[in-house]
């Protein structure tokens, strides 16, 4: 492992030639926090800045000794499929092997699936779910800049309400309170309406329930 500390900084040897040793380091904790050093700095070479086989190793190691940083990993990414450094399948399927839901509810949006990343994010952590579904949702939002441009949005309004609703259908069966569902419509950019999620409710569910929310949404 002093072998990985000399080794940074020193660009002569291409970090690739070291992934073998690396792949050794995930015998244990003290061994892989020297491989996940190295890898950090690697990746941040122009040598191994784009070399997907050191991104794949670094996911690996962050998924069994790192999970928090892998999360954080993901995210600096972003979520241009297109872009990404790292190959999109072999993360989703590694996060799922350790059962790191919150990286693999970024992956499934990584991936535009967004129902699959809403149905996870409920299912694994409930009511905290909830705000990540709905981070999960506005991440299929209109970029400002082609509203302004008057060009097609990404993702469908039929695409977004269908996962708006699967969100609702979640907080309705939690909490039947008008005035949050009222508030949700609004936080969906209104591509849900009143009368879509109506059946969610109860039978006994009364119109007048949605009276004074409804006239509150009107003032504001």
């Amino acid at each position: 492992m002093e072998l990985l500390a000399t080794l940074i900084g020193n660009e002569r040897i291409r970090p690739q030639k070291m992934i073998p040793t690396l792949c050794l380091c995930q015998e244990s904790t003290e061994m892989a926090a020297h491989a996940l050093k190295y890898l950090e700095w690697a990746v941040a070479t122009p040598h191994g800045a784009h070399d997907v086989d050191l991104h794949n190793l670094l996911v690996v190691l962050y998924a069994q000794f790192r999970p928090k940083r892998l999360h954080e990993y993901l995210i600096k990414c972003g979520l241009d499929k297109t872009a990404i450094p790292y190959d999109l399948d072999f993360a989703l399927r590694t996060c799922v092997q350790h059962k790191l839901e919150k990286s693999t509810v970024y992956l499934y949006c990584v991936s535009e699936m967004f129902s699959d990343a809403v149905d996870l994010a409920i299912k694994a952590f409930d009511e905290e779910g909830i705000n990540m579904a709905k981070e999960c949702a506005h991440m299929m939002d209109p970029d400002e800049e082609d509203v302004i441009m008057g060009l097609e949005p990404k993702y469908p309004v039929e695409q977004r309400r269908r996962i708006w609703l699967k969100i609702a259908e979640f907080v309705i069966s939690k909490d039947a309170n008008a005035s949050k569902s009222i508030a949700l419509l609004k936080e969906s950019g209104d591509v849900i309406s009143i009368q879509d999620i109506l059946p969610f409710f109860p039978e006994f569910t009364k119109i007048e329930d949605f009276k004074e929310p409804l006239c509150e949404c009107l003032r504001e």
